[in-house]
């Protein structure tokens, strides 16, 4: 239950002014990470790019945690694979999906309703992401040794 930013008082759930001063109530707007704000008419994917599932869930959940299942699988196939083009295709797939990524973090990171510095962070952690995919790529290449 939410209180009235005027005088304090209680809000019934959903009013749309205060009983005690007859101040107007803002809607809250959806919590970030709610996924309230996703796009019925796109699908997931198309949902996920814009940044409509929030910055907390874009960055953790798949930024995060599906790019460090992802990385370790397909890190793991360039390592062991004798077949160059299985580990060329494997570091395009990570290319894509970083870019993709990348991109959901940055829509995502504009949207967000709180604190400026989390989006900033999140920005920030995203571009040391994609310079440490730049390093793994040269090694495949030989560059740099």
């Amino acid at each position: 239950m939410n209180n009235c930013s005027s005088c304090g008082a209680a809000l019934s759930l959903g009013a749309s002014d205060c009983a005690s001063c007859g101040a107007l109530v803002k809607p809250e707007a959806p919590g970030p990470g709610s996924g309230e704000a996703a796009d019925p008419t796109l699908g997931r994917i198309a949902n996920l790019f814009e940044g409509n599932y929030g910055l907390p869930k874009t960055y953790w959940l798949y930024g995060t945690l599906a790019g460090l299942v992802l990385g370790l699988v397909l890190g793991g196939v360039i390592a062991i694979t004798q077949s160059a083009l299985v580990a060329l295709l494997s570091l395009l797939l990570l290319w894509a999906y970083q870019a993709f990524i990348t991109i959901a973090i940055w829509n995502a990171a504009k949207k967000y309703p709180g604190s400026m510095v989390w989006a900033i962070l999140a920005r920030v952690a995203t571009v040391i992401g994609v310079l440490q995919l730049l390093r793994v790529t040269a090694q495949f290449f030989g560059i740099g040794r």
